[in-house]
């Protein structure tokens, strides 16, 4: 059995080696996205404060960027948590993102999300630029590095108890095909763990519908139910997304805005993102969805009273990108819930 596993350890290592190289050296990249295209895009990142410190209305906002680009329906904004950044609208599900300087309403410029290096390299880590096809290939490149990992374990583990200090010990005075072995054997050792971690949240990310029924089996508790319906006549108004907004704050007035979707249909909610105090999630996993008509609440659905399904899958994504300074922080959070 353990010749067994060798060969297949060898195997597929050797038929997932670039794949995984690829992964690994986008993924990396990607952990400074943010601060990458700060670099390369100052003027459109980077808002010098107005003095008085206030800012333009998010209704005047829309109607700015509206005007000035008719012919696209805005998705999202998301909302600058600080004086120095500024409002990024999506357009067309986020191909086009329109900025605007949050103290004088002022359109800063646009961005085409796919020409982009760090909008490039997301397409190229999340689905090798090919759509639902790559993004599979990288579900199964994950499996394969969870197995990888798993099973270098097994093969490193020694039949005696004197033999851990050797397999941990690099031989640096041997020839160059044992130092290569002794690293990947004893460096396989110490990463396994995360690379395990990086791919069980990787493929779950992948295959989302799969690992979400899953989850929800696996914790006995109810899917997240679908998002309410509005009902509303063909001659209603939305309200000012200031008003809208306030109503969201007053249901929920705790953490900060990360993200407004605009209702995609006449009968959809607007749904207000919020990131509360010590959540684990960088954009945060708390929904408000509110009757954009009326500036009524209709679901709330906060991270701090998730069910064990859902805050199991709340995890995913801020533990595949490394944040795990938070993660305990954040469970015992959840766990008051």
């Amino acid at each position: 059995m353990r010749r067994l596993l060798f060969n297949l350890h060898l195997v597929v290592g050797l038929s997932l080696g670039l794949l995984i190289a690829v992964m690994g050296l986008t993924g990396s990249l990607l952990v400074f996205r943010h601060e990458i295209d700060r670099v390369l895009y100052p003027h459109l990142l980077r808002a010098a404060p107005e003095q008085g410190g206030q800012s333009v209305p998010l209704q005047a906002v829309l109607e700015t960027v509206r005007k000035a680009d008719s012919g696209r329906a805005i998705n999202y904004v998301f909302v600058a948590r600080s004086a120095e950044e500024t409002h990024e609208l999506w357009l067309n599900g986020g191909a086009l993102r329109v900025y605007v300087h949050p103290g004088t309403g002022r359109i800063l410029g646009a961005l085409n999300a796919e020409r982009t290096p760090t909008g490039w390299l997301s397409a190229l880590h999340t689905k090798l630029l090919s759509g639902e096809t790559g993004e599979r290939i990288i579900g199964y490149g994950g499996l394969g590095l969870l197995f990888l990992s798993l099973s270098g374990i097994v093969l490193w583990w020694p039949s005696r108890v004197r033999q851990l200090k050797e397999r941990l010990r690099v031989k640096w005075d041997a020839s160059g095909k044992r130092v290569n072995f002794d690293l990947h054997r004893s460096g396989g050792f110490y990463v396994a763990g995360l690379l395990a971690l990086m791919a069980l949240t990787g493929t779950s990310l992948a295959f989302g519908e799969w690992f979400t029924e899953a989850a929800h089996r696996l914790t006995r508790t109810p899917p997240r139910p679908k998002a309410p319906v509005v009902s509303a006549s063909s001659d209603e108004e939305p309200l000012p997304l200031d008003v809208v907004v306030r109503t969201a704050n007053q249901a929920l007035p705790a953490g900060e805005i990360t993200r407004i979707a605009l209702p995609s249909a006449p009968n959809a909610p607007l749904v207000v993102r919020k990131r509360l105090p010590g959540e684990m999630h960088p954009n945060g996993m708390s929904f408000i969805f509110v009757d954009p008509y009326r500036g009524r609440v209709l679901r709330l659905d906060s991270a701090r009273h998730a069910a064990a399904g859902p805050r199991l899958l709340n995890l995913r994504y801020p533990l595949h990108i490394g944040l795990y300074g938070e993660f305990s922080r954040a469970f015992c959070m959840s766990s008051r819930a």
